[in-house]
């Protein structure tokens, strides 16, 4: 799967894979609010049909509030799990108030105010 990611200085990154967009907040470390007690607290997938508007395809804000409804749904958002859940914890740096970060995933300087972008 070909991702394309940006990745802000506090932990929310935003991306697509083919039609999909996803938004996620992944911490540094894992915690029981996580999905499977994972870095992501927050993630939601969503398509954007020919005729406008968006399709939800899963929700995730601590807890399941829309689970993915079909098979190749779910194959989509184990994808995105495990792609989101191997980006290094470089956050963390920015957490104990860095003004800049070295962003090992990207292979660049980031400011910790501004954003850090890479396709996949």
């Amino acid at each position: 799967m070909n991702f394309n990611v940006k990745a802000n200085a506090n932990g929310w990154i935003d991306g697509s894979v083919g039609n999909t967009r996803f938004q996620a907040k992944v911490y540094s470390v894992g915690s029981k609010f996580g999905i499977n007690n994972g870095r992501i607290s927050k993630l939601m997938l969503w398509q954007r049909p020919i005729n406008g508007g968006s399709n939800v395809i899963a929700n995730y804000d601590r807890g399941w509030d829309k689970a993915p409804a079909t098979q190749e749904h779910k194959v989509l958002l184990q994808a995105v799990i495990r792609y989101l859940e191997s980006i290094p914890p470089w956050t963390a740096a920015v957490e104990k108030g860095a003004d800049t970060i070295e962003n090992p995933f990207f292979n660049k300087r980031c400011r910790a105010s501004g954003a850090c972008r890479c396709n996949y």
